[in-house]
């Protein structure tokens, strides 16, 4: 599987992040400060058999709402 999450604001990218360990994937995620406004997530996870997921989100908990369901999704391929 392949893990990827690109963070934006208002100005454009502020940070990319692109990695094959859930482990550093998640840890990375972690240190997302969601205090300004504008920002935006936009979260990509190749199941590698051509499937995949993305979405972008605005909040923390829409964040962590689609890792997990991203991650669910994982584990049933």
């Amino acid at each position: 599987m392949h893990y990827k999450f690109q963070i934006t604001n208002s100005r454009g990218t502020i940070s990319k992040y692109f990695t094959h360990s859930k482990r550093l994937f998640l840890k990375k995620l972690r240190t997302i400060k969601f205090v300004e406004d504008g920002l935006k997530v936009f979260i990509r996870v190749n199941y590698g058999d051509d499937s995949h997921n993305e979405g972008e989100y605005e909040t923390e908990i829409d964040v962590w709402n689609a890792v997990n369901a991203f991650m669910q999704e994982g584990k049933q391929q």
